[in-house]
C-alpha cells in the first residue's frame, strides 16, 4: 500500500509545472474516484496512466511516472 503517493505526486509535478500541480493530481484523483490517502500499486498505475493525459505539453510523462514509482516505493 502506498501513503505518500499524493504528496510525491503534487511535489514531482510542481517542480515541473509549479503550483497549478496538485489542481490537476486532485483533478485526476477525483475522476478516478480515489479518496483515500492509501492506494494499492495497481490503483496509482492506473491513475498515473490517467496524469499522463492531463500534463502541459512538454512535461515528459514516461519521466515523471519512473520518478513518482521510484520515490513512493
Amino acid at each position: 500500500m502506498i501513503s505518500n503517493w499524493r504528496d510525491v505526486t503534487v511535489e514531482i509535478l510542481a517542480e515541473k509545472i509549479g503550483p497549478v500541480a496538485i489542481v490537476i493530481v486532485n483533478d485526476v484523483a477525483k475522476e478516478l474516484g480515489i479518496t483515500s490517502t492509501v492506494i494499492d500499486g495497481k490503483t496509482y498505475s492506473e491513475f498515473l496512466m490517467r496524469l499522463s493525459r492531463e500534463l502541459p505539453a512538454g512535461v515528459n510523462a514516461v519521466e515523471l511516472a519512473k520518478e513518482c514509482r521510484s520515490r513512493v516505493a
